[in-house]
């Protein structure tokens, strides 16, 4: 049991439909708009999206969760957020 709450075999089902549903909501919404709008002709940048697609599920969610857990413990602390210094390099500044 897992926090006494639930056994492990029941998380790791409950686990494996969750990322289960993501990974075909996402393919299913690369495939319905590769038919309807075939943006990319190369097959190849096709299967890199597949590729994304299903990679995300495994870190950069959970690292995007992280990063929100901390802004909202930053925020209930009441620390001001900051970005840091940023110096811009548009061409658009100079003629």
């Amino acid at each position: 049991m897992i926090v006494g709450f639930v056994s492990l075999k029941t998380w790791l089902t409950l686990l494996l439909a969750a990322v289960s549903m993501g990974i075909l909501l996402s393919v299913s919404t690369l495939f319905l708009e590769e038919i309807y709008f075939h943006v990319y002709p190369n097959p190849r940048h096709v299967l890199l999206l597949f590729l994304g697609a299903v990679l995300e599920k495994f870190g950069y969610r959970q690292l995007n969760s992280l990063w929100k857990l901390i802004g909202l413990y930053q925020w209930v602390r009441g620390r001001k957020a900051s970005w840091g210094t940023m110096t811009r390099k548009a061409s658009w500044q100079t003629r």
